[in-house]
């Protein structure tokens, strides 16, 4: 199976792809790591407690960085904008 040169697509969907449409179902990605897969990314899907999460996590990073760990906090801002960018893209934040 090949995916065509030049298709805009990331590497995270083409490796994906690449283990779903394997022919012999012994080398196929399987259940446990098809959930687990990067590009489904279900631990940030949008759910009621998402927001939460990322309320919590800007709540640390703050104080991170008025303590002066600014690389812990500019890690923890990162993980809320996880959280984050799929509740705004999906509009669930109306």
């Amino acid at each position: 199976m090949q995916i065509p040169q030049g298709s805009a697509i990331s590497s995270d969907c083409r490796d994906l792809l690449t283990k779903l449409l394997q022919h012999d179902p012994g080398k196929r990605i399987d259940y446990e790591e098809f959930f687990q897969h990067p590009f489904l990314d279900l631990e940030h899907y949008p759910t009621p407690e998402t927001y939460q999460k990322a309320v919590d996590l800007i709540k640390q990073a703050i104080q991170y960085d008025s303590q002066g760990f600014h690389v812990e906090a500019l890690s923890h801002y990162c993980d809320a904008l996880r959280f984050f960018v799929p509740l705004v893209a999906g509009n669930y934040l109306t």
